[in-house]
């Protein structure tokens, strides 16, 4: 096993569907492991959410497996982006050709995350769901909001407080299968040995701060015991509750061994 995993999925407190949806490949190929994790939110206003969003992590999965092997085996940035990019539109023109035919309007937002066993990452994201990345100094918040009230502060039309109550604050910009065409937002870089990456629905991160995740979680840059990690996601997801968070929670923690770096 190459990359160490744990991930936690909960419909939560009062949804009586849960729209997210999540999921996890490793591959074999050019010489080198690669793994695929994948959240995805589906709107919880819209009809068929929870189908959008396991219609989403289904087909990628399905292209990181059969496709990518065939694009590059040296893990060219530009052609990976740019298959995956494709691949995600399709996605959004069947989710949104689907709902013109049946009259109905669906949608999910999107984290996915494609890393080498020598840490080379790329990471496509759509709406609010999120990717952070931790290490034993800091958590960071890699993948950008494509909200409105992330525009409005980008803008400096809006203060981070106001956006916390702002009745716009859950409204999205992007989002796959709503729209004719969607856009994607990548990131690209090199983990180092025991940093690790947090990709999780809206539901997981409401109650928290970037400096609440690094004390949550700093210390498994140490560990290599995923039946606690998993606890630890489970523990997370119920303190969230206990605060008051109604939404589905999900969340997917990935690690590098370290014999692999």
């Amino acid at each position: 096993m190459k990359f160490q995993i744990a991930y936690h999925s909960n419909i939560g407190k009062t949804k009586k569907v849960n729209q997210d949806a999540i999921g996890f490949k490793e591959i074999e190929f050019g010489g080198h492991c690669c793994a695929m994790m994948v959240v995805c939110d589906g709107m919880g206003g819209l009809q068929k959410g929870e189908m959008a969003s396991a219609t989403v992590v289904n087909n990628l999965l399905k292209w990181f497996e059969e496709v990518l092997p065939g694009i590059d085996d040296n893990f060219n940035y530009a052609m990976i982006q740019k298959e995956l990019e494709v691949k995600i539109n399709k996605c959004n023109k069947a989710l949104h050709d689907y709902g013109q035919r049946e009259g109905l309007q669906l949608g999910t937002t999107l984290s996915a995350l494609i890393i080498r066993d020598d840490g080379l990452y790329l990471i496509a994201n759509v709406g609010d769901s999120r990717v952070y990345l931790i290490n034993r100094e800091n958590a960071i918040q890699i993948t950008e909001d494509q909200t409105f009230v992330a525009r409005e502060i980008k803008n400096n039309r809006m203060s981070v407080e106001e956006a916390k109550e702002s009745k716009y604050k859950n409204v999205l910009t992007q989002c796959i299968g709503v729209n004719e065409g969607v856009e994607v937002l990548f990131y690209r870089g090199k983990a180092l040995v025991d940093e690790l990456f947090i990709a999780c629905s809206d539901g997981f991160r409401h109650f928290l701060s970037d400096i609440d995740l690094y004390n949550l979680f700093y210390d498994v840059c140490d560990s290599q015991d995923e039946n606690e990690w998993d606890e630890r996601l489970k523990r997370i997801t119920e303190e969230n509750m206990e605060k008051g968070e109604k939404d589905n929670i999900s969340s997917i923690l990935l690690k590098l061994s370290k014999q692999t770096l």
